[in-house]
């Protein structure tokens, strides 16, 4: 079942789609956050996750579009916060008991989304460099003299 869904999250279509989807998780959870959570110190620069995800999720689907897969990695390294983020909020509720348990459930659920996400988008990369380092095999190599300066 898990991977099924990496195999269609691999598709062009796939990957402009969890783009999509993670970049509206991130607008919820920060439509969410908004004046619901008492910051202590330390814990302020987690707010600064969620519009991050929002600009990698644009790149994701830039770099689908355009078949750079070097705008995939900006995703993948704001996508791991994100799921740190959700971690920690996780936490909080199963500490604090402040909000009901379907959200720790929906937490859960979208922790899981992202992270097959993550996967197969990592497996897609793999995939696209390694079909560009096979154009560069076949250049000829030039003749270097080296010369003793001595």
């Amino acid at each position: 079942m898990i991977s099924e869904l990496i195999s269609k999250l691999q598709t062009k279509t796939g990957i402009i789609s969890t783009g999509i989807v993670s970049a509206l998780l991130a607008a919820v959870y920060l439509f969410q956050l908004n004046g619901s959570y008492d910051y202590v110190k330390g814990e302020r620069v987690l707010e600064y996750v969620p519009p991050l995800q929002i600009a990698c999720g644009l790149l994701l689907i830039g770099g689908v579009v355009k078949n750079d897969y070097r705008l995939y990695v900006p995703w993948m390294i704001s996508n791991e916060f994100f799921i740190y983020v959700l971690l920690h909020s996780m936490v909080k509720i199963i500490v604090y008991g402040s909000i009901f348990d379907f959200a720790l459930l929906s937490s859960i659920a979208i922790i899981a989304y992202l992270g097959c996400a993550l996967l197969a988008v990592q497996k897609q990369l793999d995939k696209m460099y390694k079909a560009q380092e096979r154009k560069y095999r076949n250049v000829p190599v030039k003749d270097v003299e080296i010369v003793n300066v001595l």
